[in-house]
C-alpha cells in the first residue's frame, strides 16, 4: 500500500491477530499498516490501522478502541474515522454493554456503521458532537437502549442518540433497523440547538409499558428538535428531516418540536401511532407536538393514529409560529382531536403572540375522540391568525368536525377560510363557531349525518346557522 510495507498480524505468533495483540508487537521502521482479523475475537472487527508519529498516551487514552501503541513505542490508530462499530470493539450480542465502542466511533466523526445481524445494548447516551456525521443502521440491528434516567433538570438532556453536531444523520434500512427503549427517560433521538440533520427508515419503539411518565414532558418521546436562540449561539436554524420512520409506544409525543431556530422542518411519510399511557395523568400522548416559536414546518404524507391524545397540537408557548402546513396525512382515532392549534395561559401564551399561516390541506382526519380540528384561544391571551382549511376529509369525530373557538386578545382573533371540506357523520355539528372575534370565510363546504346538524354559530352570542356555500 503506496510502497509501505504491510504485516498482517494474524501471520505473527501468540494470537497477534488482534487489535488487542498490538501492543504486544516490536514493528521495525518500515511497518506502517497493520491488517488484524479481530478486535477482541476474530472475524469480528478486523481492520486496518496506520503509523501515526503524532500518536501518544494521552491519545490513546482518549481513544483507546481505535488507537495503540506497539511495544517498540510506535503509534497506530484505526485508518479513517467512522467505520464499522465492530473495528472499536462492539460485540452486538445483546448482552455486551456496547456504549463505549459506539461513542468512540462516532466521535471521530464519519460514517458510522451499525452492522448486522445484531441487538447493540447501550446503557449511556450516544453522543454525535462532531458535524456531518452519519450513523447507519443495517437491517436486522436493533439498538437496545437503557441510556439515562430523569433526575430533576435538563443537564444532562436525556437523548439516547444525543445529537449536538450540525449536519448530521440517524438512518435505517426500514422496519428492521430498531431502536427500542428499555425502562430509559430518554427521548429515542434528539437534535439539540444545532442546524441540519436527518432521521430516517427506523422503527423507533418507546417500551411505554416499563415507564411512569415525568412532569417535564421534554424527555420520553420518540424523536426530539430542540433549538432556541438563547443557547444556539452561531443560530443555525435546524433544517431536519424526518421520513419513513414508524414511531410507537413513547409516552409523552411521538415528534416534538420546540424553539423558535426549529425552523424549516419536513416531517414525512411517518406512521405514529400508540403514544401515551392511559390512565397516567402526566403523560400528554400526542403525535406530533409544535411549540415555542416553531416553524416553517411541513408535515405531509404520515399516519397519525390510535394516540392518547391529540393527533397534531400546535401552540406558540408565548413565541411566535409561523407557517405550519399540515397536510396529506391520515389523522384518526387519537383519543383527543385529531389537529388542535391552541393558544392558552396553561401553554404558556402571551398578549399578542399566537399563530400566523397555520395551513390544514387534503388530510383525512377521523374517528378522533373529540372534535376533528380545533382552533381557538380560550383565556384572553394568544392569536392565530393566517388559518387555511382547505379541501378536508373530515368525518366520524365524536365532536363536532370542526370547532373554532376565541374569547382572545382584543386586538386580534382567530382569522380562517373554510373551504372545499366534507364533513361527515360527526358526533356534534359538522361546524362550530365560538364567541368573539372570529373572523371566517367559508364556501363550498358539504354536510352529510353530522349528528346535530350542519352548523352552528354562536358569535354575537346568539346561536344560528351559517349558510352552505
Amino acid at each position: 500500500m503506496f510502497g509501505f510495507s504491510t504485516v498482517a498480524c494474524a501471520r505473527e505468533p501468540a494470537n497477534a491477530g488482534l487489535f488487542a495483540n498490538i501492543p504486544t508487537l516490536r514493528l521495525p521502521e518500515n511497518v506502517t499498516t497493520i491488517v488484524t482479523e479481530g478486535w477482541s475475537r476474530k472475524g469480528s472487527g478486523g481492520a486496518r490501522y496506520v503509523f501515526d508519529p503524532t500518536i501518544d498516551v494521552a491519545w490513546v487514552r482518549r481513544y483507546p478502541r481505535s488507537s495503540a501503541i506497539s511495544a517498540n513505542g510506535r503509534g497506530f490508530r484505526l485508518d479513517q474515522a467512522g467505520g464499522d462499530v465492530r473495528q472499536y470493539g462492539a460485540i452486538g450480542d445483546g448482552r455486551q454493554d456496547d456504549t463505549a465502542a459506539i461513542n468512540e466511533a462516532l466521535s471521530r466523526g464519519g460514517s458510522v456503521t451499525l452492522s448486522g445481524p445484531a441487538i447493540y445494548r447501550v446503557t449511556g447516551r450516544l453522543l454525535m458532537p462532531i458535524d456531518g456525521t452519519r450513523l447507519q443502521f443495517d437491517a436486522s440491528v436493533t439498538l437496545h437502549a437503557n441510556a439515562w434516567q430523569y433526575r430533576g433538570g435538563q443537564i444532562p438532556f436525556g437523548n439516547t442518540i444525543h445529537i449536538t453536531g450540525d449536519n448530521c444523520e440517524v438512518v435505517g434500512t426500514g422496519p428492521t433497523s430498531v431502536i427500542r427503549n428499555d425502562g430509559s427517560d430518554a427521548n429515542g433521538v434528539g437534535f439539540l440547538h444545532c442546524g441540519g440533520g436527518r432521521v430516517a427508515g427506523l422503527s423507533l419503539q418507546g417500551g411505554k409499558g416499563r415507564l411512569s411518565a415525568i412532569k417535564d414532558d421534554t424527555f420520553q418521546s420518540g424523536i426530539s428538535i430542540v433549538n432556541d436562540p438563547a443557547s444556539n449561539r452561531r443560530g443555525n436554524i435546524s433544517r431536519t428531516i424526518v421520513e419513513d420512520c414508524t414511531i410507537s409506544e413513547w409516552m409523552q409525543y411521538g415528534i416534538n418540536l420546540y424553539g423558535a431556530l426549529a425552523r424549516d422542518v419536513v416531517l414525512r411519510r411517518n406512521v405514529i401511532t400508540r403514544i401515551g399511557l392511559i390512565g397516567d395523568k402526566e403523560s400528554v400522548g400526542s403525535g406530533i407536538a409544535i411549540t415555542r416559536g416553531a416553524g416553517p414546518i411541513r408535515i405531509q404524507g404520515n399516519t397519525i393514529s390510535g394516540n392518547k391524545g391529540c393527533g397534531v397540537f400546535v401552540s406558540s408557548a408565548g413565541v411566535q409560529i409561523t407557517n405550519i402546513v399540515i397536510m396529506d396525512n391520515r389523522i384518526s382515532d387519537n383519543g383527543r382531536e385529531g389537529i388542535c392549534c391552541s393558544e392558552e395561559k396553561l401553554f404558556g401564551a402571551v398578549a399578542a403572540i399566537g399563530q400566523d399561516g397555520v395551513t390544514i390541506n387534503k388530510n383525512r382526519i377521523e374517528n378522533n375522540g373529540a372534535a376533528g380540528v380545533r382552533v381557538g384561544t380560550y383565556d384572553g391571551v394568544g392569536s392565530i391568525v393566517a388559518l387555511s382549511i382547505v379541501d378536508n376529509q373530515i368525518s366520524g369525530n365524536r365532536g363536532s368536525g370542526m370547532l373554532l373557538q376565541a374569547n382572545t386578545d382584543p386586538a386580534r382573533g382567530v382569522d380562517a377560510n373554510v373551504t372545499d371540506n366534507q364533513f361527515t357523520a360527526n358526533g356534534d355539528y359538522g361546524v362550530t363557531i365560538g364567541l368573539n372575534r372570529i373572523r371566517l370565510r367559508h364556501g363550498r363546504n358539504s354536510f352529510e349525518r353530522n349528528r346535530q346538524g350542519d352548523t352552528i354559530d354562536h358569535r354575537g352570542g346568539i346561536a344560528r346557522r351559517l349558510m352552505k356555500q
